[in-house]
């Protein structure tokens, strides 16, 4: 994909879709390549002097769905931590 990336600008934004689907893969070498497709594809977000912006990914979007996907992250662990203090508050009324 580095190699052709100037060629293919009308389906960058497609590939970054899917490819975000899988940042939270659970093996460290997929999440890698992810990320190195991820920067390939949003490395061309251009304005142009007439302000309009190429087809490709427009990195503050991008940006914006990574603190989304790790606001979810946080808030289910918060949700968890909750869960888990309210199972030993219980727990220690019974015992």
């Amino acid at each position: 994909l580095n190699e052709f990336q100037w060629r293919i600008p009308s389906i960058w934004c497609e590939i970054n879709d899917y490819a975000k689907e899988f940042l939270d893969h659970p093996y460290k070498n997929v999440r890698e390549s992810i990320a190195s497709i991820l920067s390939i594809s949003i490395s061309f977000d251009i304005t142009l002097f007439n302000g309009k912006s190429t087809r490709h990914p427009n990195t503050s979007q991008f940006i914006d769905t990574i603190f989304n996907i790790s606001d979810e992250a946080v808030g289910i662990d918060l949700e968890a931590r909750k869960a888990l203090n309210f199972i030993e508050a219980g727990k220690s009324i019974i015992i």
